[in-house]
């Protein structure tokens, strides 16, 4: 195979310095392959003041004039840019940076090892008792964050028996590179936590091992599932062996799903199969629902998380009924009121029956209509009632108000007759109510002119 060596580049900094920026970084890239210290020197002095600039294009000179000379770039360069000196150098040349860098110095010592965390875990590990006591376990947490290795499984335990705590970054490496022996170390650990990649969160060996395992080879995940002892890693290697199943086969995905009959599983995988049609096939969607209740009736309360700040995800059923409830709800609220399972809607969908009542007001008022439990006619009906008082439509409020122990019925009565007391006074006296039940609203309810 023969590689084609480019020409070098008959750029000059002035050439450069009135390239598009669009261009620029192509150009730069290819003219410092040949460029000396003095040029890239000059080309830096100038290009720094330009505005806007393109950073990329800054890193690239800056790597590049560290790597020939890094103690010029620090001597010819202002402050600000010392940083990216250092950094670059460190990334070049541990041991020389080391020891030209001010070790008193928090903002030099800082600038090195963060040119040294993603490239030089091997030279840390060697080197981490020359640092200051009172900096090692900073060091050692920055580790976790942001150190990669050849031999993740050495990084992790040094990491770790020096109180660095779980260090995330290495442990997915060592996933990566030998996922049984990390296995193995899970089930001798059980569950740990530790600082997540980037530094935002958390995040915990059971989820790094299946996320991991599941993009690297999502076949190795039914193995892994079948050895775990029952408990929480085992259920999720279990979702994750059921959502690979999902996208290469999912007439068998839905078919397992929906002959599963452990709540919990049910719920995970008649989640995932709904959701995976609700955009297509909404239809088969709402069976799954009604399958989801009839294995685990209480499907909804369970799937919604206790608190969104406790970071929870809602899981993948209770998305599935909540998006079905707002899309479709008379269907979807039948589903449920033929389960039984209608009154968890009030507290943990409250505003699905608001949003059908304002949206359809007709289709809904059908759909109670057709009911007999009184447990689901009664709050539903006061609901449509109130959406109905809002629209100004009071005669419709009062006929659809349940005469029932909460029922709505006096505030449409009291709002009605202070736009309209005769009309109000005739809904009343036609309603059907017992003569003292009409008498009593009236004098209580009746807003007096």
């Amino acid at each position: 195979m023969n590689l084609e060596i480019p020409a070098p580049s008959s750029e000059t900094v002035e050439t450069l310095l009135n390239s598009s920026p669009e261009l620029l970084y192509e150009k730069i890239a290819l003219w410092l392959m040949d460029a000396n210290v003095r040029q890239i020197a000059e080309f830096f002095d100038q290009y720094q003041h330009v505005e806007p600039k393109n950073h990329d294009v800054m890193g690239l000179v800056l790597t590049r004039w560290t790597e020939l000379d890094p103690k010029g770039a620090l001597a010819s360069t202002s402050d600000n840019w010392h940083d990216s000196i250092l950094r670059s150098w460190a990334a070049n040349d541990p041991d020389a940076a080391f020891a030209a860098i001010d070790r008193t110095s928090s903002s030099e010592t800082s600038s090195f090892l963060f040119g040294i965390y993603p490239n030089h875990s091997d030279w840390l590990m060697r080197h981490l008792n020359e640092f200051p006591a009172e900096q090692r376990q900073s060091i050692l947490l920055n580790m976790g964050l942001l150190s990669h290795s050849d031999q993740p499984e050495e990084l992790f335990e040094f990491i770790e028996s020096n109180g660095g705590g779980f260090p995330a970054v290495a442990f997915r490496d060592w996933v990566m590179k030998d996922p049984w022996t990390a296995f193995s170390r899970i089930l001798a650990d059980g569950k740990r936590k530790g600082a997540r990649g980037g530094g935002v969160g958390e995040e915990d060996n059971f989820s790094i091992f299946v996320d991991t395992l599941a993009s690297k080879d999502p076949e190795l995940l039914q193995k892994f599932a079948e050895q775990a002892p029952s408990g929480e890693f085992k259920l999720k290697l279990e979702q994750a062996r059921f959502d690979n199943l999902l996208k290469t086969d999912p007439a068998a995905a839905e078919r397992e799903a929906m002959e599963t009959t452990a709540p919990r599983i049910a719920r995970q995988q008649l989640g995932a199969v709904g959701m995976s049609l609700l955009e297509n096939e909404p239809e088969r969607a709402l069976a799954i629902v009604s399958r989801l209740l009839e294995v685990d009736p209480w499907a909804l309360q369970q799937g919604k998380p206790l608190s969104a700040a406790w970071g929870k995800e809602t899981d993948s059923s209770y998305r599935l009924m909540e998006t079905l409830l707002y899309e479709n709800p008379g269907e979807t609220m039948a589903a449920f009121a033929q389960s039984g399972t209608l009154k968890l809607l009030n507290p943990n969908l409250p505003s699905v029956p608001q949003t059908w009542a304002n949206s359809e007001p007709a289709a809904m008022g059908d759909w109670i209509d057709h009911q007999s439990d009184p447990a689901v006619i009664e709050p539903l009906s006061n609901v449509l009632s109130r959406s109905l008082l809002t629209a100004g439509d009071f005669e419709g409020a009062a006929t659809r108000a349940n005469y029932g122990q909460r029922s709505v019925l006096p505030i449409v009565l009291f709002e009605w007759s202070g736009q309209d007391m005769e009309a109000a006074m005739q809904w009343l006296d036609s309603s059907g109510m017992s003569a003292s039940q009409i008498e009593w609203m009236k004098q209580n309810y009746i807003k007096k002119p």
